[in-house]
């Protein structure tokens, strides 16, 4: 599984490897220095043993948007 992320704006997105949990859920950590702005631009591929993009959320022409709280607590 693997995460990638941009901000709004940006031309490229930047890759995240994920590690699976004890419960089985995959982690991707974004640097906190990569968080600015209001927004993220985000999406996960699931790869096959080929490489092959096996299943997605989001893409890179039609990414997940987060939104950025000033102020929020943080997670995790």
């Amino acid at each position: 599984m693997l995460l990638f992320y941009r901000l709004p704006g940006g031309e490229k997105f930047t890759l995240v490897p994920t590690l699976r949990s004890p419960k089985g859920w995959f982690n991707g950590i974004i640097p906190a220095a990569a968080v600015a702005g209001k927004s993220l631009q985000y999406y996960f591929e699931a790869r096959d043993a080929s490489d092959k993009v096996a299943g997605s959320s989001g893409r890179n022409d039609s990414p997940n948007l987060m939104i950025i709280k000033a102020g929020a607590p943080p997670v995790g």
